[in-house]
């Protein structure tokens, strides 16, 4: 018996796995550790213990950010406080196993973004820099492109519906007032690329093309650069569950045979039992 937790950058979902069988699960706040690695080990941690049984001999934690130095540091508190198997791996590393056990490349188009590859000698990555310097594509990318637009449009003295979508959600009296966003998770910034997405206005539609757009041109400069022989494409990621936004980036990308999943992806730990 296992347990696989897949720690994103907006949740933490977990399942307590035997046999390849989900036989319970449970979910907690965020888990990308780049965001604040306080707060996520905290996430992990609540999960485990809800998890937790005598006869888990494994835990497999999918962990954004868990390529920095801050893993070994996290490992160590974990092992200390359950005496079991620990492997920690990113969560875009989880989403393959659990789409592309037989291989394949994998596009996740969530909070962030990555492109992920796995050939004879390991994994291979195009994107994952994070919100600062790359997540093209994501619902983070898409909610500052769509505030930034408005605030071009409100100097400009342009009235524009995405102005009365961004103050209504955020609750605020005053486009001013959306510097509050600077002291929050990008996971709270994220979120507005799910409202926007319940609309159907040409400037949001927009929106939601040009970030597939820059996704898939992502995707076909990694086949490109490693000369990839690719057959199947996994997606996932909230992003995913907009048709437009599906539609053009399988459009972006060309002909391939997808693979879509925009649930969790604790059974990927059953790679490792």
């Amino acid at each position: 018996m296992m347990i696989s937790i897949d720690a994103g950058g907006s949740k933490c979902v977990g399942a307590l796995i035997e046999k390849g069988v989900k036989i319970k699960t449970a979910t907690s706040g965020f888990g990308n550790i780049l965001v604040h690695k306080e707060k996520a080990l905290n996430n992990i941690l609540e999960l485990i213990e809800m998890l937790y049984e005598p006869k888990v001999d494994k835990i497999v934690i999918g962990m954004a950010g868990a390529k920095t130095r801050d893993t070994n540091e996290i490992k160590t508190l974990i092992e200390s406080r359950f005496d079991l198997e620990l492997i920690v791996i990113t969560d875009a590393e989880l989403a393959y196993y659990d789409l592309l056990p037989q291989g394949g490349l994998l596009v996740i188009a969530g909070t962030g973004s990555v492109v992920l590859y796995k050939g004879p000698h390991g994994f291979i990555q195009a994107g994952g820099w994070g919100h600062l310097f790359g997540d093209e594509g994501s619902g983070y990318s898409l909610s500052v492109e769509a505030i930034k637009k408005v605030i071009l449009c409100d100097s400009l003295g342009i009235s524009t519906i995405l102005k009365d979508i961004i103050l209504d959600h955020y609750k605020l009296s005053d486009l001013e007032e959306v510097k509050f966003l600077y002291k929050e998770p990008k996971a709270r910034i994220a979120e507005l690329a799910s409202v926007l997405a319940a609309y159907d206005f040409h400037t949001i539609d927009d929106l939601f093309i040009e970030e597939s757009k820059k996704l898939g041109q992502t995707v076909l400069n990694m086949i490109k650069k490693y000369d990839l022989k690719v057959n199947k494409i996994g997606l996932t990621g909230g992003m995913i569950k907009h048709p437009l936004y599906l539609e053009a980036l399988k459009a972006s990308i060309g002909h391939y045979d997808y693979v879509i999943n925009t649930e969790d992806h604790t059974l990927g730990g059953s790679y490792f039992e």
